[in-house]
């Protein structure tokens, strides 16, 4: 990010304040949170019955297998549920409450076929494997095939022994097919896709070749999950080239037996929809595949419009990135990961007015156990010193606790349900500023603990400046700061008062930028990039001193300066970097503190309480630094310092 430039436009405010939130403690590496947000505690999945993000659906028409991701571990049912009847087996776990990552990490893939099970343990590239159906809880898989025998750089050209970040699974007891996910990195620097791989006989150890590799002529992206009846064949893609949208799913009308056979098709989802597919097919040949909406073809899924679009809104299905369905006896069982649940059709679906007939994970067809639990989905923290609020960022609701929140699973004090997502929250002595993507800035005057929607709605337009999408934040006692996508940095004074005033305005990086302010030091992070401007020269111009790479080693989520402490959000290798003072930081010196990871080498995600799962935001308070999980994390952890002295 180059230097920046600030020109003031209008200034009107008084003196700035000092530092917000002034640290009187600091921390220690690998030390465990003690306070947890969006959870149930730590290593606590809620019981047999509340799921959390359900991608995975097997089953070979007598038992159910459900790989519960979030949860890191896999449910099972030694005979078809039919009421909405609980699981009677669970495997990555000893029992129905430990949520750990000991055993199984994220798992997303799951098939059942020819008596075996197999079990993508996506998040250690490789799969587990029972050669028989599990019979104790916690069961020791019988074979583990690892998907790359040596750590290091990503392949960039399919490999025919390996398989990296499986998200896909099937296997009729004598054929495998696993998907490669993870893209590699081109010695020019590009991104290269993944592929998928096929074997004709079950392989019997690691690193044995399949018999076929697919990678659709390397226009697979981020291949995904199977669908198939055995005869046709299905990939899901989020991230392919070369086609009219990067999410769909590769089609092959015929079972590939020869590498790089091309698809016959990419289907995209119908009615415009922005997903991959996935689903099952059923015993005579027709398949039904689901993504934000669920479709269903008379045959191989190969024809652009679906023979069968079913009214899924009218039973709340929201889909969600990792749909997948399992044909089960004459019906079949679809999982509903963004609602957190699984649905059962005790016949094949062949009316647009068909609805389920069982629940698994929820009350109703209109329950949602995490959001009953006040679980969050992309947590978007924000804390002024005294109260902390935290936006959901899926399910559009807003929790505020009054005071800080101690202890695992602590309720807010009241959840507000939003008309828009929040994507980006601030707060400064109790104005509280939200972002979203449709109603743009809502502004609070003062901490909503009494439930009441914004008092303030300004839109897109402040003081009559248009703003872009807006990805970044902050708040102190000169100005609000708005960073958008559009690559401008905004600022307002006057904004406790109800009348914001533009202060400056100018251009930065376009893309998603993350601020934050402690009323002395401005952090914008862009990408792999921090930059520091210091407050009290933002008037007139100001040039920014960034922090030197090296230090983390994937995209950044969040940093922060607080009273002359620095701490950045290494979100690839799932750790928060702290240095003691800016100086050190800036002059490229050894990180002085890890949290979310015991030493350098430890970069896996883990969901412990000394662990982080996709770190991304974070404030601090002066005692407690909140970390905010993303994605297939969730949680909102607090690590609370050791007072200094």
């Amino acid at each position: 990010m180059a230097a920046l430039t600030l020109t003031l436009l209008a200034c009107t405010g008084g003196p700035h304040d000092t530092a917000s939130s002034t640290p009187r403690v600091w921390f220690e590496t690998g030390q465990a949170a003690d306070v947890l947000l969006g959870g149930h505690g730590f290593d606590d999945a809620g019981g047999a019955t509340v799921f959390n993000r359900p991608r995975g659906v097997a089953s070979d028409g007598t038992r159910l297998a459900v790989a519960d991701s979030s949860n890191n571990r896999v449910l099972l049912w030694s005979e078809l549920p039919t009421a909405g009847e609980p699981p009677d087996g669970v495997l990555g776990q000893l029992d129905f409450t430990g949520n750990d990552t000991r055993d199984l990490s994220w798992p997303v893939a799951v098939s059942l076929g020819g008596g075996r099970l197999v079990v993508g343990d996506t998040y250690r590239d490789r799969l587990q494997v029972w050669n028989d159906w599990p019979t104790e809880l916690g069961q020791d898989p019988d074979l583990v095939l690892e998907g790359r025998l040596d750590i290091g750089p990503l392949p960039a050209e399919p490999q025919a022994d390996t398989f990296i970040w499986p998200w896909g699974v099937w296997t009729d007891g004598t054929r495998l097919a696993v998907s490669s996910t993870a893209m590699g990195v081109n010695p020019d620097g590009s991104i290269s896709g993944g592929w998928v791989l096929l074997w004709e006989s079950f392989p019997t150890e690691s690193g044995q070749p399949a018999d076929v590799v697919l990678s659709a002529d390397r226009g697979m992206g981020t291949p995904r999950a199977f669908s198939t009846d055995g005869q046709w064949l299905a990939v899901g893609d989020h991230n392919a080239s070369g086609q009219d949208r990067q999410q769909g799913s590769w089609v092959w009308a015929e079972w590939p037996e020869v590498s790089e056979t091309p698809p016959d098709t990419f289907l995209l989802e119908p009615d415009d929809g922005a997903h991959w597919l996935a689903g099952a097919g059923s015993r005579d040949g027709r398949a039904l595949l689901a993504g934000g909406g669920v479709f269903g073809w008379e045959g191989a899924p190969t024809t652009e419009t679906p023979d069968l679009t079913l009214d899924s809104g009218t039973w709340g299905f929201r889909g969600g990135d990792g749909v997948d369905a399992a044909a089960a006896g004459e019906g079949v069982f679809l999982s509903d990961p963004d609602a957190n649940r699984v649905l059962g059709f005790d016949a094949w679906p062949d009316a647009t007015s068909d609805t389920p007939d069982q629940v698994l994970g929820a009350l109703g067809l209109w329950s949602d156990a995490l959001v009953m639990s006040q679980l969050i989905t992309s947590p978007v923290p924000a804390t002024d010193g005294e109260n902390l609020c935290v936006g959901d960022g899926y399910n559009l609701v807003l929790h505020c606790w009054e005071g800080l929140p101690t202890g695992e699973g602590t309720r807010p004090d009241v959840s507000i349900a939003l008309p828009d997502a929040v994507l980006a929250l601030a707060m400064h002595e109790d104005t509280l500023v939200a972002s979203g993507p449709v109603r743009g800035l809502q502004v609070w005057d003062g901490v909503p603990l009494d439930g009441r929607q914004a008092d303030a709605e300004w839109g897109w337009s402040v003081d009559g400046v248009d703003l872009g999408p807006i990805s970044g934040l902050a708040l102190d006692g000169s100005y609000l700061y708005v960073a958008d996508e559009e690559g401008w940095l905004h600022g307002f004074s006057g904004v406790a008062q109800g009348a914001p005033r533009e202060a400056f305005r100018e251009a930065i990086e376009p893309g998603k930028v993350t601020l934050y302010s402690d009323g002395e030091t401005l952090v914008v992070t862009h990408a792999q990039q921090v930059a520091l401007y210091a407050v009290d020269e933002l008037v007139g111009s100001a040039s920014a001193t960034e922090l030197p790479a090296g230090a983390w080693l994937g995209p950044l989520g969040q940093a922060a300066v607080v009273d002359d402490r620095v701490f950045v959000v290494d979100h690839g290798a799932h750790r928060v970097l702290a240095w003691s003072s800016v100086e050190l930081a800036t002059d490229g010196g050894e990180v002085s503190v890890l949290l979310g990871a015991s030493d350098w080498d430890d970069r896996l995600p883990q969901q412990s309480a000394a662990d982080l799962f996709w770190p991304r935001l974070l404030t601090f308070d002066g005692e407690t630094l909140w970390v905010a999980e993303t994605k297939f994390g969730g949680r909102v952890l607090g690590f609370t310092g050791t007072p200094e002295g």
